[in-house]
């Protein structure tokens, strides 16, 4: 995978989907890590990954703090359940 150079590629590596775009890469799924071979594997495939992703973000210069509003990791939104009580 080449990190933010199309949304074209995305990846699996056991539960987790990875999928990439020139604004954002999303990791989501469950990646199980158990003492054995296959494991280190996953874990060692993961760590390239990761470090192919930082690389690039490194290669862009000065970074903003956060790329856009509507991508903002620290805010958190609470909504009522609509199958809840009121």
């Amino acid at each position: 995978m080449r990190p933010f150079e199309n949304d074209k590629e995305s990846m699996s590596l056991s539960g987790l989907s990875i999928d990439n775009g020139p604004d954002l890469i999303a990791i989501h799924g469950i990646l199980e890590i158990t003492r054995d071979r296959r494991s280190l594997q996953r874990v060692e495939t993961l760590e390239s990954l990761l470090g192919d992703i930082k690389a690039k973000l490194l290669s862009f210069g000065e970074l903003p703090e956060v790329a856009s509003p509507e991508i903002d990791p620290t805010k958190v939104d609470v909504v009522a359940n609509p199958f809840g009580d009121n």
